[in-house]
């Protein structure tokens, strides 16, 4: 990535987050409207979106475990995300650090993972997302 590009990178990241969060009370009630998974409704089991919309009212709330018990896979991908932006921030001023791994190993293990967890958590009490 050029310089220039890192750079705005850099500035529109935080500025994104701080609009998301000062539009907080929107975003809340809105997903007051939203109705509940049918898929969930349908079958007692949760599909993999089940527990988003929580997920990020929690991490909206400042509620990390909360939001973790909601959706980990979520969770798992803004730490990702945040470990890019750092990995950006970071390479403004020198060349090639990397604090995310590069091998096919790691993010062919991924999805792999996510798809153990959403059937695991169906089973197991403590990986279901919190009823409200």
């Amino acid at each position: 990535m050029r310089k220039k590009l890192r750079i705005l990178a850099a500035i529109a990241a935080p500025i994104g987050v701080a609009i998301l969060f000062y539009l907080r009370p929107l975003w809340l009630s809105i997903a007051d409207g939203l109705k509940p998974c049918p898929f969930h409704t349908l079958t007692g089991y949760h599909c993999p979106s089940c527990g988003n919309t929580r997920c990020i009212r929690a991490l909206l709330e400042g509620d990390i475990l909360s939001a973790v018990r909601n959706n980990a896979v979520i969770v798992t991908i803004l730490v990702l995300l945040v470990l890019l932006y750092l990995e950006t921030v970071i390479r403004i001023r020198r060349e090639e650090t990397r604090l995310l791994p590069r091998s096919p190993w790691f993010w062919g293990a991924l999805p792999i993972l996510a798809v153990v967890y959403f059937v695991v958590r169906n089973f197991v009490p403590l990986l279901m997302p919190v009823q409200i």
